[in-house]
Formats: structure tokens, C-alpha cells, sequence
């Protein structure tokens, strides 16, 4: 492990000096802080981040953003919205929720969307429930630093037999007037038995300044409730970004996670699922797009912890250039999950001889009544394809891009929002 750059120890005591947050609140946060400074930042010799460095990160002086400025508009922040979806929104700049810019005022009676720091005053006993109960901050230092600066970010809560018709978007904005500006966005969400939501968490740059999003969120699915969560990170290529998923499944609940890639200079998606009870379902989709010099890293467990749960995992990743993809995926069966159905799919479209993918699929099973399968393919585009295209008088480059579009098909469509969807769509489409 590095040591901690000095930057860290020194927001963090600004931050409990300054913020009037409960005691449970900074006691939590004071466990983060030491869990990170007892284990300092991973390196490359560490098995799980051994294709990842962070040693940039560790070495860069991050700074709090300002908190004077210009408010955003609506305007500034419309090429985020997926063409003004039909949503309730949060958005957060900088780090700190923006109620003018959020749309919140239609909430169905009993159903909770309000930033953190608000919903520490109106819903303590939510909060000091959820937070930091799925995710484990010690076996990871970016999710320790996290809870250590817990201010703002998302709560959502839907209670049981609640249908949410509309999707809720959490939209976060890093300004980036200043360099070297850090954030660390903590969302918390929980389902109620036998309900519904959909969920789309989105991450955006307004400027090519260097910046860190170091964000958690962690997921509660009550028995027979469903979530379906849409994760877009497209921030600029001079910025960071490590995102942790933490999800607890409960019985019959299905949960489906879309993980969209296609900014900032060095990505890391956490995703864990843990399957606490039967018939729980689960299903991972990941697209990462990767040109230039980005590096895109994928880490997903999902741990069967019980009898007759099922998973499907498919991620799939197109890179140009000199980008590089990495994908770790470990299925888990423990001793008493029997009858687990486990599916995992990783396929990997090189378009430039420069451009590699370092993939791991792994499965560890203690159960001996099981169907586990895995596999990975790594190739480039189909030659007699493109020739067929262009002996129809298909250019080269539609032609690439026909085949590219054809490629990630199967994952775009697993994108139940249309809006959302079309977005996406049209980043592939640019390749």
C-alpha cells in the first residue's frame, strides 16, 4: 500500500470541524478515515488492482471545491438530462445537491428522494439504518475514504407495495472551475418489500480540469422488489473515477445493474451482490467504451449466499487506440447455495492492434448442486462483414460503425429507458 497523500488527513479534519453533523454520522466517518489510513491506497501488487494504477491519485493533491461560484442553469446542465427525461432528479454540483436545478416536488406520498445532507434532519433513523450496512469498507480504501467524507449524495427510499412509475436520475456535476477538485458522492437506496423503482446515476464534467469522483452506493432489495439501476459515467479525459455498487438482495427480489463506461482518463467500477436469501435474481450488463489512453476497469462479485438463486452476467467492451479494458468477475457459491444458476459473459471488440484487455472471470463454488459457467472472447472486427458491407457500397467507416453498433446491440437493449437508451446508443455510434 502507498501512504495516503497528505491532502486527504487535512480535508477530512476541515470537514469534521466545519459540518454539524450528528455524532452516529462522525463517529462513521471517523471509522472510514482510519480504515484508510491503516491500509493507505492499493498498488499494483495487490491481486484485485494489479492492471489498475492509482498511484496518479495517490500522488495528486486534491482539493474541496469552491463553494462560491456561479449557480449552474438549467440550460448548462440540459446535454446531461437525456433530451429532459420525465423523471423526479436530484443533481448534485460539486459534490453538494442543487434544489433548483432537482425536480422533487411531485413525490408520491411516503416515498423518500431527498439529497443526504437534507435527509439526515427529516429521516435520521432511514439513514443511520442503511448507510454504510452493505458496503465493506474494510476491503476497500476508496470506499473507506468515501465514508470518511460523507456529506451529501442521494437517499432513496420506496415503501412496500409502492410501484415508482417515473425513473428517478441522479445527475452529478463536477464544475470543474478549479483543478484537482475531489468529490465523494454517497448514495444510499432501499426498496421495500413488493415494490418498484428504476434508478439512473449519472456522472458529468463541464470543463477538461482534473478531478476525482470517488463515489458509493449501496442498494437494500426487499423480498419481491425489484430495481433496475442505470449507471452512465461520461466524464472528461483528465478525470478519475472509482465507483463501488453495493448491493443486498432479499427473497424472490430481482435486481439488474446497466453499467455504461465511456469517459474520464482511468475508470473503476466496483459492483458486489450478495444474494441473502432465495429465489433472489440478479443480472449485471456492462458497456465500456475506451479510446485514446483510457483505461476502464471492471470488478463484479456476486456472492450466492443461499439455495435457488440466479445470475447473469454479460459485459461487453469495444476499446480503440491505446485504451485498456479490465475485467475481473467472481462468482462466489457458498457452502448451503445449493441449486445456484450462474451465467457470466465477457466479450471484449478490439479495433485498433494498440488497444488490449486484460479479463478474469473466476468462480469459487463450495456447493456441489450448481450450474456455473463462464467465458470470455477477445476479437476484431470480421473482415468478410466489413467486405460485404462495402461490396454494397457502404463507406469504411458506416461500415465499422455498422459493425461496431452490432456488437453492443445485445447490451444496449437490455437499457429499459428509451431515453436513456437512445444516449447511449449514440456514443457507439460515434466510434
Amino acid at each position: 500500500m502507498t501512504d495516503c497523500h497528505n491532502s486527504f488527513p487535512n480535508l477530512y479534519e476541515k470537514l469534521q470541524a466545519r459540518n454539524s453533523a450528528p455524532a452516529w454520522l462522525k463517529d462513521l466517518r471517523q471509522r472510514g478515515m482510519t480504515e484508510f489510513e491503516n491500509t493507505g491506497f492499493p498498488t499494483t501488487k495487490d491481486e484485485a488492482w494489479r492492471f489498475t494504477n492509482v498511484k496518479p491519485i495517490a500522488e495528486t493533491g486534491f482539493i474541496a471545491p469552491s463553494a462560491t461560484g456561479p449557480a449552474l442553469t438549467q440550460k448548462a446542465i440540459s446535454e446531461f438530462t437525456f433530451n429532459d427525461m420525465d423523471c423526479h432528479s436530484l443533481v448534485f454540483v460539486d459534490g453538494k445537491i442543487d434544489r433548483d436545478l432537482s425536480r422533487i416536488d411531485q413525490i408520491p406520498e411516503n416515498v423518500v428522494i431527498s439529497g443526504f445532507s437534507d435527509a439526515t434532519a427529516t429521516h435520521e433513523a432511514l439513514c443511520s439504518e442503511h448507510l454504510a450496512a452493505y458496503c465493506k469498507i474494510e476491503t476497500s480504501a476508496f470506499s473507506a475514504l468515501n465514508t470518511a467524507f460523507i456529506s451529501d449524495g442521494a437517499v432513496i427510499y420506496i415503501p412496500d407495495d409502492m410501484i415508482l412509475n417515473k425513473p428517478v436520475h441522479l445527475l452529478f456535476i463536477n464544475s470543474c472551475r478549479e483543478d484537482r477538485t475531489v468529490t465523494h458522492p454517497r448514495n444510499v437506496i432501499v426498496a421495500g418489500a413488493n415494490s418498484r423503482v428504476n434508478v439512473v446515476e449519472s456522472y458529468a464534467s463541464l470543463s477538461d480540469r482534473i478531478s476525482l469522483t470517488n463515489t458509493v452506493t449501496e442498494i437494500y432489495v426487499a423480498d419481491h422488489a425489484v430495481v433496475n439501476h442505470t449507471k452512465l459515467q461520461r466524464e472528461n479525459q483528465n478525470s478519475y473515477h472509482i465507483g463501488s455498487l453495493d448491493i443486498t438482495q432479499c427473497q424472490s427480489s430481482d435486481f439488474v445493474s446497466n453499467s455504461v463506461s465511456v469517459g474520464a482518463k482511468l475508470t473503476r467500477n466496483n459492483i458486489n451482490v450478495f444474494l441473502n436469501s432465495e429465489h433472489a435474481v440478479c443480472t449485471l450488463n456492462g458497456l465500456y467504451l475506451g479510446h485514446d489512453r483510457q483505461l476502464i476497469d471492471n470488478h463484479t462479485r456476486i456472492d450466492h449466499a443461499m439455495p435457488n438463486c440466479n445470475s447473469y452476467e454479460l459485459y461487453k467492451g469495444i476499446l480503440d487506440d491505446n485504451a485498456t479494458g479490465v475485467f475481473n468477475g467472481k462468482i462466489h457459491v457458498h457452502p448451503d447455495a445449493q441449486k445456484t444458476d450462474a451465467k457470466q459473459t465477457n466479450r471484449v471488440l478490439l479495433l485498433s492492434d494498440d488497444a488490449k484487455i486484460n479479463t478474469k472471470p473466476e468462480l469459487e463454488i463450495y456447493a456441489n448442486d450448481v450450474k456455473c459457467t463462464h467465458g470470455a472472447t477477445i476479437g476484431q472486427l470480421d473482415q468478410e462483414a466489413l467486405f460485404y458491407l462495402r461490396a454494397r457500397g457502404i463507406d469504411l467507416d458506416a461500415a465499422h460503425r455498422v459493425l461496431t453498433r452490432a456488437f453492443a446491440s445485445d447490451a444496449l437493449e437490455r437499457i429499459v429507458i428509451d431515453d436513456v437508451r437512445a444516449e447511449i446508443d449514440n456514443f457507439v455510434s460515434a466510434l
